[in-house]
This record gives structure tokens, sequence and C-alpha cells, in this order.
């Protein structure tokens, strides 16, 4: 009779599947705790032994030991294979007075002078400090990276004997920043000639490195900032679609002082402001400042494009293009230590310009040689223009950059009417030195300007430009 199945007996497949669960952790386990760190630690050692092989010293001979006690330094004569021997090996002297260590027991070998060269050099090879290898080479492969080409030397305090102080440099301390920025009856028409230059020609007249980034947002937040305090019937700030935004009423402009800008921050300053903005930025390594931004719309015979990113000795010392005027601004820049610091100059040229020519094409001068446009005949007193540059330098207080700022001012040569004006004027020529008169072409106007300053008569034609005083005359009285 065939036995009957209880319905009620549990049923084997969920033992079955505990029993295959229990196998696979078991084998995860014991994959994860000793397969996997028996391997790595057959790997370390590998790799251990690897930098073993590799680490050589002055006596490749000491690759060569054996364990025998006798001889741990074996004759290579008598191996059947002759190894490669170094012919140059340093002499050690084993009788150090500073050595500490016991080499004593190297009588017990059969070379014993051997083996003491060998320990004296293991010795020597111990006290040297750690190092990790530096492969930067000569610099090439970081062209960004600033390097020392020169040696650093402590710059030298102000008030020692030689020292020039800001009088001879021609600085004029402000008493505070309200004289940073101008406002004056010419804004309308510079800022004029500012926007054409800047809609023709952004990238010869604005140029930011990635350094000078920094310099050029708070010098944005400084400028707003003068400018709405100064003149608030002129500028002001408001808040437009959840963004700051700054109002120009003289031009009816508004820009974002916010991200995602209108325009780059140091563009925003030069079209609010009429002054030229060039941004320096203080090396850490080679102690030099560079010029990392620079928004200069009226260069005066200078290429804003050939100095960005260069230091000032190389800016001042450039084989192609140097700067002369700029010669003296390391020094200027020492008098500038704190951020509530203004200095003040003005530089004088002297140009040629023509009435039908647009002001921002009179201004916008690259070299030299375009201050005189025509012929020589054109250097007249009526066809010449006084250039003024009022410079001003001060600190940015948060990133330290030092921050040159020009306003350019035309002025003709026959609205000198004042004597004291013409002395201040032929004074300040005569002062330049060679190269500044060089640059800035002294030899070719200073006989028209001391004809309407002295009240000399001038001869001119196509060739030359001079005043009977400079005539000899025979016979005459």
């Amino acid at each position: 009779m065939s036995e009957k199945t209880d319905p009620k007996a549990p049923h084997p497949a969920p033992m079955y599947i505990l029993l295959i669960l229990a196998i696979c952790l078991c084998a995860y386990l014991f994959w994860k705790f000793l397969i996997i760190p028996l391997h790595r630690k057959k790997q370390s050692q590998a790799q251990a032994a690897a930098s073993n092989n590799n680490r050589t010293t002055a006596f490749p001979e000491a690759a060569h030991l054996t364990d025998s006690h006798t001889n741990p330094l074996p004759d290579t004569r008598n191996e059947s294979v002759p190894r490669p021997r170094f012919t140059a090996i340093p002499a050690v002297r084993v009788q150090d007075p500073e050595g500490d260590y016991d080499d004593s027991f190297a009588i017990e070998y059969e070379d014993p002078e051997r083996v003491r060269r060998y320990v004296a050099e293991e010795n020597r090879i111990s006290r040297l400090p750690p190092f990790n290898q530096d492969d930067c080479g000569n610099g090439s492969e970081f062209p960004e990276v600033p390097y020392a080409n020169k040696p650093i030397e402590a710059l030298p305090l102000i008030g020692l004997i030689g020292t020039k102080s800001n009088l001879q440099l021609g600085l004029a301390k402000m008493s505070s920043m309200g004289k940073w920025l101008t406002i004056d009856n010419s804004y309308i028409e510079l800022h004029e000639a500012r926007t054409s230059l800047l809609d023709r020609k952004l990238e010869d007249c604005v140029q930011v490195k990635r350094d000078g980034e920094a310099a050029c947002d708070e010098l944005m937040e400084q400028v707003v900032h003068n400018l709405c305090i100064k003149y608030p019937h002129h500028f002001s700030t408001k808040t437009k679609q959840r963004r700051k935004h700054v109002r120009n009423e003289l031009a009816s402009a508004e820009y974002s002082l916010t991200r995602p800008f209108d325009c780059h921050p140091l563009a925003l300053c030069v079209r609010l402001a009429v002054e030229d903005f060039s941004v320096f930025v203080k090396d850490d390594f080679t102690l030099q400042w560079y010029l990392q931004a620079s928004a200069t719309l009226f260069p005066a015979g200078w290429t804003v494009f050939n100095y960005i990113g260069k230091s000032l000795s190389a800016i001042i010392n450039n084989v192609n293009g140097p700067m002369p005027l700029w010669a003296d601004l390391p020094v200027v820049f020492d008098f500038i230590r704190t951020p509530q610091t203004l200095f003040m100059r003005k530089s004088t040229f002297i140009q040629t310009r023509n009435i039908e020519t647009p002001l921002f094409s009179s201004l916008f001068i690259q070299r030299p040689a375009d201050f005189f446009s025509g012929n020589i005949y054109s250097l007249l007193p009526i066809n010449l223009y006084i250039r003024y540059e009022h410079q001003t330098f001060r600190m940015l207080p948060r990133t330290g950059a030092i921050v040159m700022s020009t306003r350019t001012e035309l002025k003709k040569l026959t609205e000198l009417d004042g004597r004291r004006e013409k002395e201040e004027l032929m004074g300040e020529i005569w002062g330049w030195d060679q190269e500044e008169a060089t640059f800035k072409g002294r030899d070719l106007w200073i006989r028209a300007v001391r004809s309407w300053c002295e009240g000399r008569e001038v001869w001119h034609d196509d060739r030359t430009v001079m005043s009977p005083g400079d005539l000899t005359t025979v016979g005459g009285n």
C-alpha cells in the first residue's frame, strides 16, 4: 500500500536557496579577505624589489654581493662573464673624523679595503638630505609661470642716501581719494571718442591676463563706488531684475555689476570714466611688478599688446620698443604702501592735429612718430597741441595691485597766453633727459614751441624749421 504525502510538510526549495546563498557568501568573503590581500601583498613586494634594483650608488659592484661570509664582494676576474666596471670612482676617506660608524668587521673579509670603501659610501649617502626630483627643466613647458632671470636683491629703504623723494619724481600726494577720478565739461566729447575706439579697436585698447582678472573685478567696484559718491547726479546704482546695475546719466547707459556682465569689468571702467587704467600685479616669486591688465584708449606712443603680461624691467628695456617714460615706476610704486595713499603727477607731450581728423584718431597714438602727421611744414605754433597726461597711482585694498590711471587733455599751444604758463612749459621741456626727449620728438618741434613761448620769429620750409637767432649772418649787425 503506497504511502500518502502529508500536504502540510514544508517544501525543500527554500532550504536549497539558503544553501546557495551561504555558499556564495563564503566564496565572496574568501575572495575579498584572502585572495585579494595576498595578491596585493605579492604586487607590493614585486614593486619594492624593482625599485630596489633601480637604486644605484657610486659602486655598482655592490649590486653583485653574495651571501658568502668569506667574501661579500667577489672578484669579478673569477667570473666567466665579465661585468662592466666604472673607472671614475670617487675617493672616499674612511678615516673621516666625523664618521660615527664601526668598520672593524671588514678585517673578517678577504678584501677589507673594498668593504671599508663600500661602507663609507653607504654612510655618506645615508647622510644626504631627502629631496623630490624636480623635472621642470628650463621652464619652457610652463610659459605662463614667471621665473627669476636675475638675482633678486632686497629693495632699498625709502629715505636712504641716493633715494629719490616723491617731489623729485614729480609726485604730489593727494589728501583724499576724492581726487582720483574727474568729470568735467569735456566728458561728453571724450566719452564719444572712447566709445568709438571701444567699438572699433577693442582688442587694441583692452588686454587682460588671467592673473589680472581679480584685480579688474575689484577695480570695477572701486570706480563705481567713487563715481557714485563723488557725482551722485550723474552716476547711481540700482537693482534691475534682481541684478545690480550702474546708471550713467551723462551717456544714458546702464551696465550690469554682477555676472554675466554686459562687458568686461575693465572695459566697464573705461566706459564710465574718462581715465585709462593699467593694472600692475606683484609676483611673489620674482618680486617684480607685471602689467597684467590694461585699458588704454589714448596711448601716448606705445602699444598695449606689446607690453601686456611682461614685467616692468622687460618693458623698460624692451629691444624693439622700450618705454623710457616708465623707467621710474618701480621707485614710484615703493611710495604706495597702503590703499589710502594716492599720488598724482603730470606728463607733457607735443603733437600735431588736423582739425578734420576725428578726436579719437588724434588721441589714439601707438607710435612716437604718429605724434606728428604730415610734413615738417605743419610744425607751426598754430598747428601744435599740448597733450597733458594726468597720472594717478593707488593700491587696491583686496588684491594689493597698483592701478595707474591716466586722464588725457588736449590744449592748443596758442592758448598759452600767460607768461607763467609758457615759462613752466619750457622749464619742463628742458628738464627731460635725452631718452625722454628723443621719445617725445623734442628736436622736431622745439624751435616752433620756443618761437611762441619766447616770442621768436620762425623761418620754415619743407625741410627745416629754425629761428633767425640760429642763423649765422656774415657782415650783419
